[in-house]
């Protein structure tokens, strides 16, 4: 009697980029995140929207004041950056965040009971575009994003001013 011993079977590797991606022709890439000020009491949640050139076609930066929890926050960027696909008809389109659970709440996975109203509007919203797919990335493929949020936490003058948003937007892309 032989005894073969049996191997787990071998899977390709899976390819995980270090840098953004800009997403397929006629295809467009949301990424969105959220940061924490915890002394201040207060959050930002941003979103940039991209071509397949990578050039920002639309974006948004938003303090939110007195939520600290950065699952919620994460939660209301996805929301967020599910809207700016709706208003803006982006029809085929990636919404990307490095929050795993927040992406795998957008798949139906488990979600805190106190977030079930943001992943129904995130699921409403969905269903009317033609073709949404949400990813969760590393954060070196969400940092633009990131670094909005994070500048929107340390100025005050940026977090008010549209016109210097949109110059952090284009120089953080050069």
């Amino acid at each position: 009697m032989s005894i073969q011993s049996s191997s787990p079977p071998q899977h390709p590797p899976v390819y995980r980029p270090s840098t953004w991606t800009p997403p397929p022709f006629s295809q467009i890439k949301i990424n969105f995140n959220a940061a924490v000020n915890k002394h201040h009491g207060f959050g930002a949640i941003t979103g940039i929207a991209r071509n397949n050139l990578g050039h920002p076609i639309a974006w948004f930066c938003k303090r939110i004041i007195d939520i600290i929890d950065p699952m919620v926050l994460e939660s209301l960027a996805c929301h967020k950056a599910a809207l700016l696909a709706k208003n803006k008809s982006f029809h085929l389109v990636f919404l990307e965040g490095d929050a795993q659970l927040v992406i795998q709440a957008t798949k139906g996975g488990i979600i805190q009971s106190d977030l079930h109203g943001i992943f129904n509007d995130i699921a409403h919203l969905s269903s009317e575009l033609s073709d949404i797919t949400f990813n969760c990335v590393p954060r070196a493929c969400n940092s633009t994003a990131h670094n909005i949020a994070k500048k929107m936490l340390q100025d005050d003058s940026f977090a008010c001013n549209p016109l210097e948003q949109t110059n952090f937007v284009f120089f953080s892309l050069n």
